[in-house]
């Protein structure tokens, strides 16, 4: 408890009923005879605003705030849930909106997962491996407002075919830079195969599980691929599902 005189310097969290202070490194707080917070927000000194930290240089510092770090990790989850309520919401199949099976996430540019909704753990946890297989196969060619899809688990960094990924990149800033992907992965209701559905007892091959995707750019530059997505129609039973959901 903070009571009359106390005095905090930062960095800190002050939690009350009704509100939390945040001080930043060299604030410092005092609370005066009313009980009222006083906050004294120090000097930028070690970097001017004029000259922000280069990305990799921010996150490979040792003095990273940890205020900063809290806000942005519960920012890019909200994201990741908000990605999940969408999808709900909008899905055609009830494979997503009432048994839930798919999952979303953020990643760094480099693939590493840094970010997802609740969902199913082997989605999100093997999801660096699809984004790595996309930036392997599309290196030098990612562009604002692509979206890829892929599915298979030997060249695409899928875990098995029936769960699609879709993985879009983003970017900031003048010029544009990518600064990472979202990405949902989602168990479709037909990709074909040997028996209606997703699951096939008779299969011994995986040619008999559906149709396999490698790293594939489903639109470009903001242009959907109108071969493309006629092409996964049409290896699918429920095709006016599968449109709705892709879409």
């Amino acid at each position: 408890d903070l009571g009359s005189g106390a005095a905090v310097l930062g960095p800190a969290v002050i939690e009350e009923h009704t509100t939390t202070v945040l001080l930043g490194p060299g604030d410092r707080l005092a609370v005066d005879a009313a009980g009222n917070f006083m906050v004294e927000v120090a000097e930028v000194t070690s970097v001017s605003a004029a000259e922000p930290v280069p990305v990799r240089e921010a996150a490979s510092s040792e003095k990273l705030d940890p205020v900063i770090l809290a806000l942005m990790q519960n920012r890019l989850d909200q994201i990741s849930k908000h990605m999940g309520w969408v999808m709900t919401r909008t899905a055609r199949s009830p494979i997503f909106s009432q048994s839930h099976d798919f999952s979303c996430y953020v990643t760094t540019p480099d693939g590493t997962l840094v970010a997802n909704a609740d969902g199913i753990p082997i989605h999100t946890g093997g999801g660096g491996f699809a984004v790595r297989a996309l930036l392997r196969d599309f290196d030098g060619r990612i562009n604002p407002e692509d979206v890829y899809i892929l599915s298979d688990p030997y060249v695409a960094g899928g875990n098995h075919l029936p769960d699609w990924v879709i993985a879009r990149p983003i970017f900031i800033g003048e010029p544009a830079q990518l600064a990472g992907f979202c990405c949902n992965r989602a168990h479709q209701s037909d990709i074909g195969g040997g028996l209606a559905g997703t699951y096939n007892p008779e299969a011994t091959e995986i040619w008999h599980e559906g149709i396999r995707l490698p790293v594939l750019k489903l639109v470009d530059r903001g242009e959907v691929r109108d071969d493309l997505w006629k092409l996964l129609l049409i290896n699918s039973r429920t095709s006016e599902m599968l449109d709705g959901d892709l879409r």
